[in-house]
């Protein structure tokens, strides 16, 4: 798959961090490209209270491809395919061009959830507070820069931690994005449980 992580952002560890952390550790991401080579941030916040093996269920299983690219506005189908088991698990959306348009990534912690922004140099960015029924807590950053739009956004739930990853290039539409960056951690927050 195309790698569409943002090039700006890639150097302090932002927006492209959090997912590529998350992913590397789980084991869901393979050696491709200059990803191979790429330092990985960790945190606390990916390590869990006992060595069991929490099976954390599918977030494919929450918004499928075309409900996806209708929250996102965009006007070409996308297609969900899963990655992970037991802890960790994620879930890229690609286009007809097999281009990863954005990646959700759900794991077990029982770290504050703080500290999944806090493991991270943001340099500049803000985290916004999110309001999502049910959850415990919920953030996004946004960077819009020369002509594209980046976002990360995260909730915390059920003692597991979902991370979303969406980048865009111009034009684009940022509140109606942002509104369905939203609609996706409710969608995920509200994913029922696996049965343990």
């Amino acid at each position: 798959m195309t790698d569409r992580t943002p090039r700006p952002l890639r150097a302090s560890a932002g927006i492209a961090g959090v997912l590529v952390a998350v992913v590397a550790l789980a084991g869901c991401g393979g050696d491709e490209g200059d990803d191979a080579d790429r330092s990985v941030p960790t945190s606390s916040a990916n390590s869990f209270p006992t060595d069991d093996v929490v099976e954390v269920g599918d977030p494919c299983e929450a918004v499928s491809g075309p409900e996806m690219g209708e929250l996102l506005g965009l006007d070409k189908p996308l297609t969900a395919a899963s990655a992970g088991a037991g802890n960790y698990r994620g879930c890229s959306y690609t286009d007809a061009d097999d281009v990863v348009v954005i990646n959700t990534t759900r794991y077990a912690s029982a770290a504050p959830f703080d500290e999944v922004w806090d493991s991270l140099d943001l340099g500049d960015l803000a985290v916004q507070g999110v309001t999502v029924p049910g959850a415990d807590a919920a953030g996004l950053i946004v960077a819009a820069e020369e002509g594209s739009l980046a976002m990360t956004a995260a909730v915390a739930h059920d003692g597991l931690v979902d991370l979303a990853n969406f980048y865009v290039v111009a034009p684009y539409d940022e509140a109606a994005t942002t509104a369905g960056i939203t609609t996706l951690l409710e969608r995920l927050a509200a994913q029922p449980a696996p049965a343990s």
